[in-house]
Protein backbone atom coordinates (compact mmCIF):
# COMPACT_ATOMS: atom_id res chain seq x y z
CA UNK A 1 0.00 0.00 0.00
CA UNK A 2 1.24 3.54 -0.70
CA UNK A 3 2.38 5.82 2.11
CA UNK A 4 2.90 9.53 2.54
CA UNK A 5 4.74 11.47 5.20
CA UNK A 6 2.77 13.35 7.83
CA UNK A 7 3.78 16.77 9.11
CA UNK A 8 5.17 15.31 12.34
CA UNK A 9 7.42 12.90 10.46
CA UNK A 10 5.21 9.84 10.90
CA UNK A 11 3.93 7.87 7.92
CA UNK A 12 0.37 7.43 6.68
CA UNK A 13 -0.49 4.18 4.93
CA UNK A 14 -3.58 4.26 2.73
CA UNK A 15 -5.44 2.78 -0.23
CA UNK A 16 -7.42 4.59 -2.93
CA UNK A 17 -9.58 2.58 -5.32
CA UNK A 18 -12.49 3.28 -7.65
CA UNK A 19 -13.85 6.60 -8.83
CA UNK A 20 -16.80 8.88 -8.22
CA UNK A 21 -18.01 10.20 -4.87
CA UNK A 22 -15.19 9.74 -2.33
CA UNK A 23 -15.73 8.02 1.01
CA UNK A 24 -13.03 7.66 3.65
CA UNK A 25 -13.26 4.62 5.95
CA UNK A 26 -11.81 4.84 9.48
CA UNK A 27 -11.19 1.60 11.37
CA UNK A 28 -11.54 0.74 15.03
CA UNK A 29 -9.22 0.06 17.96
CA UNK A 30 -6.30 -2.33 17.36
CA UNK A 31 -7.41 -2.88 13.76
CA UNK A 32 -6.21 -1.50 10.43
CA UNK A 33 -7.58 -0.53 7.03
CA UNK A 34 -7.56 -4.24 6.16
CA UNK A 35 -10.79 -4.53 8.14
CA UNK A 36 -12.57 -2.88 5.18
CA UNK A 37 -11.77 -5.82 2.89
CA UNK A 38 -15.43 -6.44 2.01
CA UNK A 39 -16.11 -2.75 1.40
CA UNK A 40 -13.70 -2.70 -1.53
CA UNK A 41 -16.70 -3.94 -3.53
CA UNK A 42 -18.04 -0.39 -3.25
CA UNK A 43 -15.22 0.80 -5.52
CA UNK A 44 -17.40 -0.17 -8.48
CA UNK A 45 -19.68 2.72 -7.48
CA UNK A 46 -17.61 5.02 -5.27
CA UNK A 47 -14.06 6.19 -4.69
CA UNK A 48 -13.12 4.11 -1.65
CA UNK A 49 -10.29 5.44 0.51
CA UNK A 50 -8.98 3.62 3.56
CA UNK A 51 -6.14 4.52 5.89
CA UNK A 52 -4.25 3.09 8.82
CA UNK A 53 -4.71 5.40 11.79
CA UNK A 54 -1.66 6.61 13.75
CA UNK A 55 0.49 3.70 14.88
CA UNK A 56 -1.89 1.10 13.45
CA UNK A 57 -1.26 -1.19 10.51
CA UNK A 58 1.60 0.26 8.47
CA UNK A 59 1.17 3.86 9.63
CA UNK A 60 4.18 4.48 11.83
CA UNK A 61 3.84 6.85 14.77
CA UNK A 62 5.31 7.22 18.25
CA UNK A 63 1.99 8.02 19.90
CA UNK A 64 -1.74 8.03 19.31
CA UNK A 65 -4.21 10.89 19.64
CA UNK A 66 -7.33 12.02 17.84
CA UNK A 67 -5.61 15.30 17.01
CA UNK A 68 -2.79 13.45 15.23
CA UNK A 69 -5.33 11.30 13.38
CA UNK A 70 -7.25 14.40 12.32
CA UNK A 71 -4.03 15.96 11.05
CA UNK A 72 -3.35 12.77 9.08
CA UNK A 73 -6.83 12.85 7.55
CA UNK A 74 -6.30 16.44 6.41
CA UNK A 75 -2.87 15.60 5.00
CA UNK A 76 -4.15 12.55 3.13
CA UNK A 77 -7.19 14.23 1.60
CA UNK A 78 -5.08 17.23 0.59
CA UNK A 79 -2.55 14.88 -0.98
CA UNK A 80 -5.33 13.15 -2.93
CA UNK A 81 -6.73 16.58 -3.87
CA UNK A 82 -10.15 15.71 -2.46
CA UNK A 83 -12.02 18.73 -1.18
CA UNK A 84 -15.35 17.19 -0.17
CA UNK A 85 -15.99 13.63 0.96
CA UNK A 86 -18.05 11.28 3.09
CA UNK A 87 -16.58 9.59 6.17
CA UNK A 88 -17.49 6.14 7.51
CA UNK A 89 -16.15 5.46 10.99
CA UNK A 90 -16.42 2.23 12.94
CA UNK A 91 -16.26 2.06 16.74
CA UNK A 92 -13.24 4.19 17.69
CA UNK A 93 -13.29 5.46 14.12
CA UNK A 94 -16.83 6.76 14.69
CA UNK A 95 -15.57 9.13 17.38
CA UNK A 96 -12.88 10.37 15.02
CA UNK A 97 -15.51 10.77 12.29
CA UNK A 98 -17.63 12.96 14.59
CA UNK A 99 -14.62 15.12 15.45
CA UNK A 100 -13.70 15.36 11.75
CA UNK A 101 -17.20 16.49 10.80
CA UNK A 102 -16.99 19.32 13.31
CA UNK A 103 -13.39 20.34 12.64
CA UNK A 104 -13.46 20.00 8.84
CA UNK A 105 -17.00 21.42 8.54
CA UNK A 106 -17.94 21.90 4.87
CA UNK A 107 -15.41 19.36 3.61
CA UNK A 108 -17.46 16.52 5.14
CA UNK A 109 -20.53 15.78 3.01
CA UNK A 110 -21.95 13.19 5.39
CA UNK A 111 -21.16 10.62 8.05
CA UNK A 112 -21.72 6.89 8.39
CA UNK A 113 -21.28 5.97 12.06
CA UNK A 114 -20.95 2.23 12.57
CA UNK A 115 -21.30 0.62 16.00
CA UNK A 116 -20.28 3.93 17.48
CA UNK A 117 -20.69 5.81 20.71
CA UNK A 118 -20.09 9.43 21.70
CA UNK A 119 -18.95 8.23 25.14
CA UNK A 120 -17.70 4.75 25.97
CA UNK A 121 -18.50 4.60 29.68
CA UNK A 122 -21.64 5.38 31.66
CA UNK A 123 -21.81 8.39 33.95
CA UNK A 124 -24.41 10.33 35.90
CA UNK A 125 -25.52 12.15 32.75
CA UNK A 126 -25.02 9.35 30.19
CA UNK A 127 -26.34 5.79 30.47
CA UNK A 128 -25.85 4.41 26.95
CA UNK A 129 -22.34 3.03 27.38
CA UNK A 130 -20.65 0.33 29.44
CA UNK A 131 -19.76 0.34 33.16
CA UNK A 132 -16.69 2.43 33.95
CA UNK A 133 -14.74 -0.57 35.24
CA UNK A 134 -14.92 -2.21 31.78
CA UNK A 135 -12.19 0.11 30.44
CA UNK A 136 -10.00 -0.46 33.50
CA UNK A 137 -10.40 -4.21 33.15
CA UNK A 138 -9.47 -4.11 29.48
CA UNK A 139 -6.31 -2.14 30.27
CA UNK A 140 -5.26 -4.70 32.88
CA UNK A 141 -5.92 -7.63 30.57
CA UNK A 142 -4.03 -6.02 27.68
CA UNK A 143 -0.96 -5.48 29.86
CA UNK A 144 -1.15 -9.02 31.21
CA UNK A 145 -1.45 -10.80 27.85
CA UNK A 146 -1.74 -8.58 24.80
CA UNK A 147 -2.16 -11.29 22.15
CA UNK A 148 -4.67 -13.36 24.10
CA UNK A 149 -6.76 -10.31 25.04
CA UNK A 150 -6.81 -8.97 21.50
CA UNK A 151 -7.96 -12.37 20.24
CA UNK A 152 -10.76 -12.48 22.78
CA UNK A 153 -11.77 -8.94 21.88
CA UNK A 154 -12.12 -10.00 18.25
CA UNK A 155 -14.36 -12.92 19.23
CA UNK A 156 -16.48 -10.62 21.41
CA UNK A 157 -17.27 -8.47 18.36
CA UNK A 158 -19.69 -11.12 17.12
CA UNK A 159 -23.08 -12.12 18.46
CA UNK A 160 -23.99 -15.69 19.39
CA UNK A 161 -25.99 -16.04 16.18
CA UNK A 162 -23.08 -14.76 14.08
CA UNK A 163 -20.69 -17.18 15.76
CA UNK A 164 -23.07 -20.01 14.90
CA UNK A 165 -23.43 -19.21 11.20
CA UNK A 166 -20.46 -17.07 10.09
CA UNK A 167 -17.04 -18.32 9.04
CA UNK A 168 -15.05 -16.31 11.57
CA UNK A 169 -11.73 -17.83 10.46
CA UNK A 170 -12.27 -16.55 6.92
CA UNK A 171 -13.41 -13.18 8.23
CA UNK A 172 -10.31 -12.92 10.41
CA UNK A 173 -8.03 -13.91 7.54
CA UNK A 174 -9.52 -11.19 5.34
CA UNK A 175 -9.81 -8.41 7.91
CA UNK A 176 -7.23 -8.75 10.69
CA UNK A 177 -3.76 -7.29 10.30
CA UNK A 178 -0.74 -7.02 12.58
CA UNK A 179 -1.44 -5.65 16.04
CA UNK A 180 -0.25 -2.13 16.80
CA UNK A 181 2.59 -1.77 19.32
CA UNK A 182 1.42 -2.20 22.91
CA UNK A 183 1.99 1.46 23.78
CA UNK A 184 -0.19 2.52 20.83
CA UNK A 185 -2.96 0.10 21.83
CA UNK A 186 -2.93 1.39 25.40
CA UNK A 187 -2.88 5.07 24.45
CA UNK A 188 -5.66 4.52 21.88
CA UNK A 189 -7.71 2.69 24.52
CA UNK A 190 -7.25 5.63 26.87
CA UNK A 191 -8.34 8.12 24.21
CA UNK A 192 -11.33 6.01 23.20
CA UNK A 193 -12.63 5.38 26.70
CA UNK A 194 -12.05 8.90 28.05
CA UNK A 195 -13.46 10.79 25.06
CA UNK A 196 -16.79 12.54 25.63
CA UNK A 197 -18.49 13.92 22.51
CA UNK A 198 -22.03 14.12 23.88
CA UNK A 199 -22.15 17.91 24.06
CA UNK A 200 -20.61 18.25 20.58
CA UNK A 201 -23.28 16.24 18.75
CA UNK A 202 -25.57 19.26 18.08
CA UNK A 203 -22.65 20.88 16.22
CA UNK A 204 -22.88 18.26 13.46
CA UNK A 205 -24.66 19.79 10.48
CA UNK A 206 -24.12 17.14 7.79
CA UNK A 207 -26.46 14.16 7.22
CA UNK A 208 -25.68 11.05 9.25
CA UNK A 209 -26.38 7.36 8.72
CA UNK A 210 -26.10 5.25 11.87
CA UNK A 211 -25.57 1.50 11.51
CA UNK A 212 -25.60 -0.73 14.57
CA UNK A 213 -26.04 -4.38 15.49
CA UNK A 214 -28.85 -5.11 17.90
CA UNK A 215 -26.66 -7.57 19.86
CA UNK A 216 -23.54 -5.39 20.09
CA UNK A 217 -22.00 -5.90 23.55
CA UNK A 218 -19.01 -3.59 23.03
CA UNK A 219 -20.94 -0.45 22.09
CA UNK A 220 -24.64 -1.06 22.89
CA UNK A 221 -27.16 -0.09 20.22
CA UNK A 222 -28.73 2.41 22.62
CA UNK A 223 -25.66 4.60 22.01
CA UNK A 224 -26.70 5.04 18.36
CA UNK A 225 -30.29 5.56 19.45
CA UNK A 226 -29.07 8.39 21.66
CA UNK A 227 -27.03 9.94 18.83
CA UNK A 228 -30.05 9.77 16.53
CA UNK A 229 -32.12 11.63 19.13
CA UNK A 230 -29.57 14.45 19.06
CA UNK A 231 -29.29 14.79 15.28
CA UNK A 232 -32.35 15.86 13.26
CA UNK A 233 -30.80 14.83 9.94
CA UNK A 234 -29.97 11.24 10.88
CA UNK A 235 -31.21 7.73 10.15
CA UNK A 236 -30.59 4.60 12.19
CA UNK A 237 -30.40 1.19 10.50
CA UNK A 238 -30.33 -1.68 12.98
CA UNK A 239 -28.94 -5.05 11.92
CA UNK A 240 -30.94 -7.59 13.92
CA UNK A 241 -28.89 -10.22 15.78
CA UNK A 242 -25.63 -8.61 14.62
CA UNK A 243 -22.75 -7.76 16.92
CA UNK A 244 -20.11 -5.06 16.78
CA UNK A 245 -19.03 -5.51 13.15
CA UNK A 246 -22.05 -5.93 10.85
CA UNK A 247 -19.98 -4.81 7.85
CA UNK A 248 -18.00 -8.05 8.25
CA UNK A 249 -20.87 -10.48 8.71
CA UNK A 250 -23.43 -8.82 6.40
CA UNK A 251 -21.26 -6.93 3.89
CA UNK A 252 -23.76 -6.97 1.02
CA UNK A 253 -26.50 -5.33 3.08
CA UNK A 254 -24.03 -2.95 4.69
CA UNK A 255 -22.62 -1.86 1.34
CA UNK A 256 -26.12 -1.36 -0.02
CA UNK A 257 -27.12 0.87 2.90
CA UNK A 258 -23.96 2.97 2.57
CA UNK A 259 -24.23 3.47 -1.19
CA UNK A 260 -27.95 4.25 -0.96
CA UNK A 261 -27.29 6.87 1.72
CA UNK A 262 -24.55 8.53 -0.30
CA UNK A 263 -26.34 8.60 -3.64
CA UNK A 264 -29.54 9.94 -2.06
CA UNK A 265 -27.55 12.78 -0.51
CA UNK A 266 -25.70 13.48 -3.75
CA UNK A 267 -28.96 13.54 -5.69
CA UNK A 268 -30.55 15.87 -3.13
CA UNK A 269 -27.69 18.33 -3.46
CA UNK A 270 -27.91 18.52 -7.24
Amino acid sequence: MPTINAKDGSTISFSDTGSGVPILFLHGWMMSMKVWHYQQQLSSKLRVITMDLSGHGRSQADEFSYSSCLSDIKALMDYLNIERFFIAGWSMGSQLAIISAIELEERVAGLVLISGTPKFSNSDDYSCGLPEDEARGMKIRIKRDYKETSGQFFKNMFSEQEVAVADLKAIAANSVSILPPLNIALSALKVLTECNLVDLLPSITCPVLLIHGSDDTICPVKASEFVQSQLPDSTLVCFEHAGHAPFLTEPERFNFEVSRFIFRRVDDSD
